[in-house]
C-alpha cells in the first residue's frame, strides 16, 4: 500500500500520477491546498499471472505536482529555528541568450555518436528564439567555426547552421582547451563591440566524449585557463558523451564557471538526452540573483547568490535563525530581468508560519533542519571537488563528513570514510609509486579486462595484475567466513576477437554477493540487481534507489554505481560500464571495489581478499623490457620470490585514472 499526503500553502496547480499497472487501485482526492493519493492493489493486481508468485509491480509509483506561482519573492517556511526559502517566479519575459555550441569532432566521435550529435543539433537549433545570438565551434586537434561572429537566430542563419551541423565529420585528436577559449573569445569580442543585448545570458555549451589529447593536456591547467578567461559573466555547461572520458574533469570545469555537467549515455535515446539537457537551460529568466536575509538574525545560510535562473527551475536557500526573539522574517531579492532591474521583498510572521505548518502536520519537526543540512553538505562537497588548496579541501571534507554522520546522510564521502578510508593491499605484475600529492582516493578492486587494482598504503604503491580465464568461469573475489561474506564474479567474453590485439577480451559480467549472517544473497548483472532474503526476491533496475534495512543498506546513484553498506563498517561498490548495444566487439560489464578492508577478519581469502592484510612487498631488479616504456622486474611478496617476465599492462585505474602497473 502507498499513502501520499500533500499540503502546500501556495495552493496546488496540478497533481498527476504516472501511468501505472492496476490504475483502478489508485485513488486521488484533492482540494486547493491538499491532496491525498492511495494505492491499494489487490493480490491479483500484484501477481504476474493467476498462479505466479512473481510480482508485476516492479516500476516506480510516481506523483508529479506543482504549486501556484506568481511574480513574488517566493515561499518561506520556518520550523524549529531553521528556515527554507523557495523562489521560482513566473510571468517573466525571457532574457535573450548568447550561446556558443562547442562540439567535439575528434576520431572517437565516429559512428553513432556523431550521427546522434548531428540529429540533436538540428533539433536544438530549431528551438533558438529570434532574440538569441549563437555560433558553433567544432574541434579536434584543429578548431574551426561556423561563424566567427555571434549571429542573430533568424530563420536563414538557423538553416545555414543546421547544414553545417549535418556535415560534422570526425577526425583527429582532442584539443578541449583551445576550443573553449575560442568560444569565449567570440563572446567577449561581441560584448566589447556591443553587438549583444546588455541584459542577456551568455552560455558556452561543450559536448565531448574524450579526454584532452592535443595542445594543453594537463587538466588542472585547462581548468585554470578556462576559469581565468571566462570570468564571472559566462556560464559553462559540459556534456560528457559515453563512458571513455573523465567526467570528474568536466564536472569540475563546469562548476568552476557557474555551470553544471551531465552524462549522456550512448544509446538510441542519446539525441533526446542532449535535447532534454538543452531544454533545461534554453530559457533564462533572470541573471545576477541575490537573496538577502535579516542581518545578525541568521547564520550558516546556504548559497544565496546565483548566476542565472532558468524557466522550470527553482532556487532554494536554507539557514539557521539565531535571534529567537524574532517576530517577523524579511527577505529581499534583487536580480537583472529583461525589462530592467528587479527587486522583490517579502515579510512573514515567524510564529504564524510555524503554527500553520504544525497545525497541518505538513512535515515532522526536523524536516527543515534536514533540508538545510542536505543543501549544506551538497554545497560543501561541491566546494571540496573544485578546491585546489589541500588544507582547505581537508577542512571542507571534515565538515561535510561531520554533518553527514550527524544527520545520517549516505553520501560518496560517508561511504568512503565510514568504512575507514580504504586500505588496498595486493600482488601484481610490477609496481609504480603514486605521488602522495595525487589526491586520489584509494581503491581496491577488479575492473575492465579484468585487472585487479591494489593499493599498498604503507609503501605508497599501486599494483595490478590480470587474470586470463575462459568466459563462463566463476572466480572467488573474497571470502570472509568469520563475518559471513562471500563475493564471486562470473567472466564474460567480448562479442569477438579484437583485431588490434588478436585476443578475446574478457570482463566481469555478473557478481554474486552472499551475506550469510543476514540471510541475504545479491545477484548483480549489467541488466538488474536482484536481492534475495527471507521475504523473497526483489528486483531493482539500475536507477537511483536507496533501501535501508536493520543491518545494512544499498544504494544506486548516477544510474551506474551500486553501493552495499555492511554492518562491519565496510562497503562494496559495483560500477556498471555501459557499452553501446550495437558495438561490434565490446559489451557492458561490471567493476567491483571494496572499502574498509581492515574490518575483515585475518583469514579472509580470495583473489582480492587475500591481500587485505597488507603483505611486505619489494620490487627489485627493474630492467628494460621489450618496449622502452614497459620494464620488467622481480617482485617479492612476504617470503616468496617470483620473477615476472611480464610487462606493464599500460592500463589506467578506472576510478583514479592514475597509471598503474
Amino acid at each position: 500500500m502507498v499513502d501520499v499526503y500533500i499540503f502546500e500553502q501556495q495552493g496546488l496547480k496540478f497533481v498527476e500520477i504516472e501511468d501505472f499497472h492496476s490504475s483502478h487501485a489508485v485513488n486521488l482526492t484533492r482540494g486547493e491546498q491538499k491532496a491525498h493519493i492511495t494505492f491499494k492493489p489487490t493480490l491479483e493486481d500484484q501477481r504476474l499471472c493467476h498462479n505466479c508468485l512473481e510480482t508485476k509491480l516492479n516500476n516506480d509509483f510516481t506523483v508529479h505536482y506543482d504549486v501556484n506561482r506568481d511574480l513574488n519573492a517566493g515561499q518561506i517556511q520556518i520550523v524549529n529555528g531553521y528556515f527554507v526559502h523557495f523562489f521560482a517566479p513566473v510571468n517573466l519575459q525571457p532574457l535573450p541568450k548568447n550561446i556558443v555550441f562547442i562540439i567535439d569532432v575528434s576520431t572517437s566521435m565516429w559512428g553513432s555518436k556523431i550521427v546522434q550529435t548531428r540529429e540533436a543539433m538540428v533539433t536544438i537549433l530549431d528551438q533558438l528564439k529570434p532574440e538569441d545570438h549563437f555560433t558553433l565551434v567544432k574541434f579536434s586537434h584543429h578548431i574551426s567555426t561556423w561563424n566567427e561572429e555571434m549571429t542573430i537566430a533568424n530563420e536563414e542563419n538557423i538553416e545555414k547552421a543546421k547544414e553545417f551541423s549535418r556535415q560534422l565529420t570526425p577526425s583527429g585528436m582532442t584539443n578541449i582547451n583551445d576550443a573553449i577559449l575560442r568560444g569565449s573569445a567570440i563572446l567577449r569580442k561581441a560584448h566589447k563591440e556591443e553587438k549583444l543585448p546588455p541584459r542577456s545570458a551568455s552560455i558556452l555549451l561543450l559536448l565531448t566524449d574524450g579526454d584532452p589529447s592535443y595542445g594543453e593536456t594537463n587538466k588542472e591547467n585547462i581548468r585554470r585557463n578556462v576559469k581565468n578567461d571566462l570570468g564571472e559573466d559566462v556560464t559553462l555547461f559540459c556534456l560528457g558523451f559515453g563512458m571513455n572520458l573523465d567526467y570528474g574533469f568536466l564536472e569540475k570545469m563546469a562548476l568552476d564557471n557557474q555551470g553544471l555537467a551531465r552524462k549522456i549515455f550512448e544509446g538510441a535515446d542519446a539525441p533526446l538526452q542532449l535535447k532534454g539537457f538543452y531544454d533545461e537551460v534554453a530559457t533564462p529568466l533572470l541573471s545576477k540573483i541575490y537573496l538577502e536575509y535579516p542581518e545578525n538574525a541568521v547564520e550558516n545560510v546556504t548559497r544565496s547568490e546565483f548566476q542565472t535562473y532558468f524557466d522550470g527551475s527553482e532556487l532554494v536557500v536554507a539557514g539557521k535563525i539565531v535571534n529567537n526573539s524574532l517576530d517577523s522574517f524579511s527577505t529581499s531579492i534583487t536580480a537583472k530581468a529583461e525589462l530592467g532591474n528587479l527587486t522583490l521583498i517579502t515579510n512573514v510572521g515567524v510564529s504564524d508560519t510555524e503554527n500553520l505548518l504544525e497545525k497541518q502536520h505538513y512535515i515532522f519537526g526536523e524536516f527543515t533542519e534536514w533540508l538545510w543540512a542536505y543543501l549544506t553538505i551538497k554545497q560543501l562537497l561541491t566546494q571540496r571537488m573544485i578546491e585546489p588548496d589541500p588544507e582547505e579541501k581537508q577542512r571542507l571534507t571534515d565538515r561535510a563528513l561531520e554533518m553527514s554522520l550527524h544527520y545520517g546522510f549516505v553520501t560518496p564521502l560517508t561511504s568512503m570514510v565510514i568504512t575507514k578510508r580504504v586500505k588496498k593491499a595486493a600482488p601484481v605484475l610490477t609496481a609504480k609509486k603514486v605521488p602522495p600529492s595525487a589526491g586520489k582516493r584509494k581503491v581496491t578492486g577488479v575492473d575492465s579486462d579484468p585487472h585487479f587494482i591494489i593499493m599498498l598504503p604503507r609503501q605508497q604503491q599501486h599494483v595490478c595484475f590480470n587474470i586470463d580465464e575462459e568466459p563462463g568461469r566463476i572466480i572467488n573475489l573474497l571470502t570472509d567466513k568469520e563475518n559471513g561474506i562471500s563475493v564471486n564474479g562470473q567472466i564474460i567474453g567480448a562479442k569477438k576477437v579484437d583485431t588490434k590485439t588478436g585476443k578475446l577480451q574478457t570482463y566481469i559480467g555478473r557478481l554474486g554477493i552472499v551475506l550469510s549472517d543476514l540471510g541475504i544473497f545479491i545477484d548483480i548483472s549489467t541488466e538488474s540487481i536482484v536481492v534475495h532474503d527471507s521475504k523473497g526476491r526483489t528486483k531493482f533496475p539500475w536507477n537511483n534507489i536507496f533501501v535501508k534495512k536493520e543491518n545494512f543498506s544499498i544504494q544506486v546513484s548516477d544510474q551506474d554505481k551500486f553501493f552495499i553498506f555492511l554492518p562491519i563498517d565496510t562497503s562494496f561498490e559495483v560500477v556498471l560500464h555501459r557499452v553501446w548495444k550495437k558495438n561490434e566487439i565490446h559489451r557492458s560489464f561490471l567493476g567491483f571495489y571494496t572499502r574498509g578492508e581492515s574490518q575483515f577478519s585475518p583469514r579472509t581469502h580470495g583473489l582480492i581478499g587475500q591481500f587485505f592484510k597488507e603483505p611486505t612487498i619489494d620490487i627489485s631488479n627493474i630492467r628494460p623490457g621489450p618496449e622502452f616504456d614497459k620494464p620488467i622486474a622481480t617482485m617479492q611478496v612476504k617470503v616468496h620470490t617470483s620473477s615476472y617476465q611480464g610487462t606493464s599492462n599500460g592500463l589506467p585505474d578506472p576510478q583514479t585514472r592514475a597509471a598503474i602497473w
